[in-house]
């Protein structure tokens, strides 16, 4: 993934410098930042091995909404 070049799509509306993020790549693909989860969560998604699970603030989810709703 040399060469790629992330920029924000969205934010979680924080004021931090670092909070959930969605990220869109240079290539068209979709990145996403969020918070690290428990076991206890992980165990129970059904996960694939190079998959992950974290956790966004509802506002992300949003805030991702409006921006594409913007784009159409």
């Amino acid at each position: 993934m040399q060469g790629i070049v992330l920029s924000v799509f969205a934010n979680g509306g924080c004021n931090a410098i670092i909070c959930p993020t969605v990220y869109k790549s240079s290539d068209g693909r979709y990145f996403v930042q969020g918070y690290k989860v428990s076991k206890n969560i992980v165990d129970q998604a059904r996960l694939a091995d190079n998959e992950a699970i974290i956790e966004v603030d509802p506002q992300l989810i949003l805030n991702v909404a409006k921006q594409v709703s913007q784009r159409v």
